[in-house]
């Protein structure tokens, strides 16, 4: 629920002028799991399923005319698994697969958008469909060291975007409707891998656990904006210059990105309760952005992954 209301001032006197409003909506909805799995062996696996999920609808809580206060639809998402899980060489090693398929129907998007200088957030929905896969292993060869490895891709697209976006130039500003479908999924990676490896021992007095791990993940979208709308003065556009453009476009996608991390730690004592650790995060210091945020076409910022680091740990457990 949400009520706002305020006043005009006109010189030289204040003058108040009516204008409470109200929005009020109830959303229900049912979510739920299904699936089947059958064990063609006492090793060997197989299962499908098919949920469905559900977000409140929204109502806008920044906005200047009641024509933008209208309150957004639930975002309902449905999704179908198929996969299989398989153990082997006498339970030493084990390989999983997934294949799976969603359709968001009205998923939510906030912008911020800034008429005439007023600054206002509006809320719009989304159709969207994915396919992916993924698939996980771990070896254990001998007693003691096991080798891991993981792997996913995905290929997320819009398939019905109606946006907002500002057409006309101040003070004549409005927020109009635009075709938003070719619009970016941020944030998602669509291809990645891990493999790495442990390694438990106990040397008697002494116990060692070590591991080592590299994990990759190939470009990633930072702006949601087509790269062809940075200099575009249509609506949706940035209207910015070309060099403006090609600074943004700089920071408009992540690299792919490779972290190698690894840690040696030695436990001793009664119960092998004191511990001490030798360890190293991104140790090739790999950088690439993480983050970006885009303020209209006034403002652009960006953080990167944390650089090389190591350091020594100890610990006490009682």
């Amino acid at each position: 629920r949400m009520a706002s209301c305020s006043g005009v001032t006109t010189p030289p006197a204040t003058v108040a002028i009516p204008c409470d409003r109200e929005r009020h909506k109830t959303f229900t909805n049912l979510s739920y799991t299904i699936g089947a799995d059958y064990d063609l062996t006492d090793d060997i696996l197989i299962y499908a399923k098919h949920s469905k999920g559900y977000r409140s609808g929204a109502l806008q809580l920044r906005t200047v005319t009641l024509e933008d206060s209208i309150p957004s639809d639930p975002e309902i998402v449905h999704e179908q698994e198929i996969g299989i899980k398989t153990t082997f060489l006498g339970g030493r090693a084990r390989f999983n697969v997934a294949g799976y398929h969603n359709k968001v129907r009205d998923a939510q998007r906030s912008p911020v958008l800034a008429p005439n200088g007023v600054s206002q957030t509006v809320i719009e929905n989304a159709d969207t469909e994915t396919w992916g896969v993924e698939a996980d292993a771990s070896f254990e060869v001998v007693d003691g060291p096991t080798l891991l490895a993981s792997g996913a891709t995905s290929d997320p697209n819009y398939t019905r975007y109606e946006g907002k976006a500002l057409a006309g130039i101040p003070p004549a500003q409005t927020i109009v409707t635009v075709d938003k479908s070719d619009y970016l999924l941020v944030g998602i990676v669509k291809e990645q891998f891990t493999v790495g490896a442990n390694l438990k021992q106990d040397l008697g007095g002494v116990g060692l656990d070590a591991n080592i791990v590299y994990a990759w993940q190939g470009k990633m979208p930072q702006i949601d904006i087509p790269v062809n709308m940075f200099t575009s003065t249509a609506p949706g556009g940035l209207g910015l210059t070309q060099a403006q453009a090609d600074q943004l476009a700089a920071v408009a996608q992540s690299g792919s990105l490779g972290l190698l991390n690894a840690r040696v730690a030695l436990s001793f004592g009664p119960e092998k309760n004191f511990e001490v650790a030798l360890w190293g995060k991104n140790l090739t210091n790999d950088q690439e952005q993480q983050y970006t945020l885009l303020l209209s076409n006034i403002y652009v910022g960006t953080s990167y992954n944390e650089p090389r680091s190591y350091g020594v740990t100890a610990s006490f457990k009682f």
